[in-house]
């Protein structure tokens, strides 16, 4: 399990890497955020960041706490994949807390944004 680091403590965050073939699949459980919260890069063709902030608006100060155990959530995972991938044809899904990469395996691509689609 990889560990999300952020400044008051670590969680870990189970992380599959399968070969599909021509692609690399990745999965992790990273429940309790939404979409917009997670941003993926691809670095080096073969390091994928996954980086979530929970918008700590969503924990508006106007809101009256009799107890509050769940904190404001953001860190970054790390996962390296075995070969180069091509970032260009790069998806992903987030439902019900699993975030789905597939990375392409290709040669000579360099990194970039790749963006969540909801399902």
């Amino acid at each position: 399990m990889r560990e999300i680091h952020d400044t008051d403590q670590s969680h870990t965050a189970p992380v599959d890497v399968m070969d599909d073939g021509d692609r690399f699949v990745v999965q992790a459980d990273i429940p309790g955020y939404e979409s917009e919260d997670i941003d993926l890069r691809l670095e080096d063709e073969q390091t994928l960041w996954i980086d979530v902030d929970e918008d700590a608006r969503r924990s508006s100060s106007d809101t009256d706490y009799v107890d509050r155990q769940r904190p404001d959530r953001s860190g970054t995972v790390t996962v390296d994949v075995p070969d180069p991938v091509d970032g260009t044809e790069a998806s992903a899904t987030y439902e019900r807390g699993v975030l789905t990469v597939r990375l392409p395996k290709a040669d000579g691509v360099d990194g970039r944004t790749i963006e969540i689609s909801e399902r």
